[in-house]
């Protein structure tokens, strides 16, 4: 099959999305995923970071072999990024705006988020949502598998990703509710946000996330 990343005749384009403090925390557990599925599927992997991390990136992955797999793409410009989102098949992404950035690429995306063994405690007993993900959020339910703490590790990451490259139900599934996600995240200009590769200025990623944690937040203060 080609690749919706025309990156040649490739099953799927699978793409890892990463941030700035998250790369020494992620990364390495992903690179084992990407192994992993490189050597059962015909695949090709991008990895999105921030300039400041490239180094950092680029070093992981030469020292694991995974060179030849990988495209590291720094990026700091939302349509650019929601750009290279749309040439793949599905993301795994570590919890924040950018889910709601492959929401807009109509990218499928398993959400993780790793941390340490306090902060894992506190958050079990502090968290007042069900989810963490903003398309999960936003919709009140599950639309995306979501791996924290314990279960984000390198099986069920493997797991997870390939239902959402090659189960035609569960892709159809995700897209359909990105659409439902899309008009509740730019109720007015939901065309905007979907066709023409960016957010209104008023509507970015980040606002989106600030006003859904506060709606949430006012309505567990009134329960």
């Amino acid at each position: 099959w080609k690749s919706r990343s025309g990156l040649g005749l490739i099953a799927q384009g699978q793409l890892v999305v990463m941030g700035s403090q998250e790369v020494r925390q992620h990364l390495p557990i992903l690179l084992e995923v990407v192994r992993s599925m490189g050597s059962k599927h015909c695949l090709q992997f991008r990895i999105l970071t921030i300039l400041s991390m490239k180094e950092l990136v680029d070093n992981l992955v030469e020292s694991r072999g995974l060179k030849e797999s990988i495209q590291v793409i720094t990026l700091l410009d939302v349509e650019k990024r929601i750009e290279h989102m749309r040439g793949c098949s599905a993301a795994v992404a570590v919890s924040g705006t950018v889910t709601l950035e492959l929401a807009a690429a109509d990218v499928p995306s398993v959400v993780i988020y790793r941390s340490n063994m306090f902060t894992q405690f506190l958050a079990k007993r502090l968290a007042a949502v069900e989810f963490i993900s903003l398309p999960n959020l936003l919709l009140g339910q599950r639309l995306l598998p979501e791996l924290l703490f314990g279960a984000c590790n390198q099986d069920d990451i493997e797991h997870e990703a390939c239902k959402l490259l090659f189960d035609k139900a569960e892709r159809k599934c995700v897209l359909a509710g990105y659409s439902r996600v899309m008009k509740i995240a730019c109720p007015r200009t939901t065309a905007t946000c979907t066709n023409e590769e960016k957010f209104p200025e008023e509507q970015s990623p980040s606002m989106i996330a600030a006003t859904a944690i506060l709606q949430l937040q006012n309505e567990s203060s009134t329960t």
